[in-house]
């Protein structure tokens, strides 16, 4: 099987899972908004980081990375957002206040990585890397900081750096 259809399997799996644990298998429910602002717990308590929260956490370190957080890149990650966890907008926008706030928290970004490694599949990461080197190119510019960045991100999710490299072919702009 080539890359491609496999690439697309996984995302067809993502997109699987994500609907699933979405609607736990039942009628369509809105997802659960984030934990309001002071609260400790994540969406799914117990003081960790929801996935969703780690990821977009993630996105937004991708971000900030170049000390600009162009409009673009703000465009480029609310779409992400909605369009990965099946999210209206304004739930969207409240996953991204409270993942900013937890991730400036954040001494580091191993508590994002650790549960990202341990929970998401290859292909899950594949789709967060896309989307990270989509942000990276969403300003114009690709800065050496996100360049380096993203070089750890990958060793921090145990990502071999060809799949780095794809993801990266993927994302470009044409």
């Amino acid at each position: 099987m080539n890359i491609g259809k496999r690439y697309l399997l996984a995302l067809a799996l993502l997109i699987f899972v994500i609907v699933a644990a979405t609607c736990g298998g039942e009628e369509a429910t809105p997802a659960p908004a984030p934990t309001p602002e002071g609260s400790e717990e994540s969406s799914v308590g117990r003081g960790h980081p929801s996935l969703q929260v780690a990821a977009c956490a993630l996105l937004l370190e991708i971000a900030y990375a170049d000390d600009e957080f162009a409009d673009s890149e703000r465009a480029h990650l609310e779409n992400a957002v909605q369009r990965h966890f099946g999210l209206e907008p304004d739930t969207a926008q409240q996953l991204i206040e409270f993942s900013d706030r937890t991730r400036r928290r954040q001494v580091d970004l191993h508590q994002f990585t650790r549960l990202i490694t341990e929970s998401y599949t290859m292909a899950q990461k594949m789709v967060l890397l896309e989307t990270m080197w989509g942000l990276v190119y969403a300003d114009g510019v690709v800065a050496e900081h996100e360049t380096y960045l993203m070089r750890k991100l990958c060793n921090l999710l145990d990502v071999k750096h060809a799949y780095l490299s794809e993801a990266k072919r993927r994302a470009k702009p044409k």
